[in-house]
């Protein structure tokens, strides 16, 4: 998810993501949930902490120059 800059910081990437989550678990039954983010994207990384996931390990997407870091629930 993405947020103009005039609409973050508002909570509505906290609710988003939680809801995600919420539907991923109950509605299709997934049991791992993981999440890729910008090293630089310091809101988003206290999103998916505070819900849980953790950071796992720096991943190289194909066709990309610079690492994302990686997150999972657990």
């Amino acid at each position: 998810f993405a947020f103009l800059e005039r609409h973050q910081a508002l909570g509505y990437g906290k609710e988003a993501a939680a809801g995600t989550l919420t539907y991923a678990h109950e509605a299709l039954g997934l049991t791992r949930i993981a999440a890729v983010i910008d090293p630089a994207n310091a809101g988003s990384i206290r999103i998916v902490e505070r819900l849980g996931m953790h950071y796992v390990r720096p991943i190289l997407m194909p066709g990309d120059a610079e690492e994302i870091s990686f997150y999972q629930e657990g």
